[in-house]
């Protein structure tokens, strides 16, 4: 079901998951062979999700008998994909899964506030990766191998270093003192600096089901290779009571006037949209509570900034269009080099005519633009192949993809004054 939306995270905790395939099942509800059902484990287990010939697979959540909640995409009665697991310790791990197991990229969330974020191979901590302290800044980065930490990185340098203390990582995470995030070093001269806001909660407003995670998938992009691993002074995430009209501007602001004229500003917006005007968790129904689309064209004519780009999934965000003021290791470097070769500009990436709505989308579990936004980043926009995806890729594949999802009811729009082949996002070789 398609429900109207006016705004736009990802966190995680990880071990295994495991087979069902073994337990005896009953279906108690629904269409278990193809279509949404329920079933019953002996165990006590329980699956709600999507079927497919007999298995579960799709989208489900999975409730286990210690009390372990497994929610993400499914095959042949295995996590895979995307998903988050939460664990009845209360930690939580969100990432990707393959066969049941943790591997690829993902993050671990711990209750004393500490996070982990990096590479996994069969539910353990195997390449490059990070920890967080309950403040958000990096404790230590590094690298594994199948859950031994064996290298660690400087922050201040560019090579490795050999840590003598293998047991490090395990002995700062019980003292809150967390350790690493993939960090890839950006190029001195240019810099990308992203705001990234996704409001789901409101006081005044109905609430939104997915804005915030959409918000912590772009987020978690922009931290990875692809996106530009961004480290944390360049990139700033506020979810909704965090997602004010101040904060939102003040943080916009700082980075707006620290890039220079070779830097990237990057604002993603993720919530309710009114006319003219994006909204934030703390509109009370006044314009002069809204954070209106004159104001974030302002600050963004100000910077001195090369290259700026606005990301927008809201209702009427087209109307920022009308608003007042000119239109204008892992081979991360080439998305830099990519920025210093094009000319720049100002692009805009809306996700509707100023007219329409913006869709939340239960089946994808996302608002609609976004599903294709972050969708088409990792991979599927690269209409030329050559593994660099454009402003301009982006827009052809979303628009595609949103106008047949929508029935045409939804249209994006991209505008501005910028180099067609500005870059977003680069694809590992």
């Amino acid at each position: 079901m398609k429900k109207s939306m006016c705004v736009m995270v990802a966190a995680a905790a990880i071990f295994f998951l495991f087979s069902t395939n073994s337990a005896t099942a009953q279906c108690v509800s629904g269409d278990c062979a193809n279509g949404k059902g329920v079933y019953r484990f002996s165990n006590s287990s329980q699956y709600a999700g999507d079927f497919r010939q007999g298995k579960m697979q799709g989208y489900g959540a999975f409730r286990y008998p210690n009390g372990d909640v497994y929610k993400g995409e499914w095959l042949k009665n295995l996590a895979q994909g995307k998903g988050t697991y939460f664990y009845q310790s209360g930690e939580k791990y969100e990432g990707d899964f393959v066969e049941g197991r943790l591997e690829g990229f993902g993050a671990m969330f711990y209750p004393n506030g500490v996070r982990y974020e990096g590479e996994w191979k069969a539910s353990k901590k195997d390449g490059r990766g990070m920890f967080y302290r309950k403040d958000n800044t990096v404790a230590k980065i590094g690298y594994w191998s199948a859950g031994t930490f064996v290298k660690e990185i400087d922050p201040s340098e560019e090579n490795p270093v050999v840590t003598n203390n293998p047991t490090a990582p395990t002995a700062a995470i019980k003292n809150n003192f967390p350790v690493e995030k993939p960090v890839l070093v950006s190029s001195p001269e240019i810099k990308i600096w992203a705001l990234v806001v996704g409001v789901a909660r409101y006081n005044s407003m109905p609430s939104l089901r997915y804005t915030d995670d959409d918000a912590y998938q772009f987020y978690a992009f922009l931290k990875s290779p692809e996106g530009g691993a961004l480290p944390d002074e360049q990139l700033k995430v506020l979810i909704d009571e965090d997602a004010t009209q101040i904060n939102i501007c003040r943080y916009l602001r700082q980075f707006a006037q620290k890039a220079d004229e070779n830097d990237v500003v990057m604002l993603y917006f993720s919530g309710h949209g009114v006319d003219g005007a994006f909204v934030p968790s703390d509109f009370d129904g006044h314009f002069t509570s809204a954070l209106s689309h004159e104001k974030v064209r302002k600050i963004l004519e100000e910077s001195r900034a090369k290259h700026k780009i606005c990301i927008a999934d809201a209702c009427h965000a087209g109307t920022l269009l009308a608003a007042k003021g000119s239109a204008s290791g892992y081979g991360v470097e080439r998305l830099y080099s990519a920025f210093g070769e094009t000319r720049g500009g100002t692009a805009l990436l809306l996700s509707s005519k100023a007219e329409e709505n913006s869709l939340e989308d239960q089946g994808l579990r996302a608002g609609v633009f976004s599903y294709f936004f972050i969708k088409g980043l990792k991979g599927e926009a690269d209409a030329d192949r050559n593994k660099i995806i454009t402003v301009s890729e982006i827009y052809g594949y979303v628009s595609k993809k949103v106008l047949s999802y929508t029935a045409t009811a939804q249209s994006p729009v991209l505008s501005g004054d910028f180099d067609s082949q500005m870059p977003i996002a680069i694809l590992r070789n």
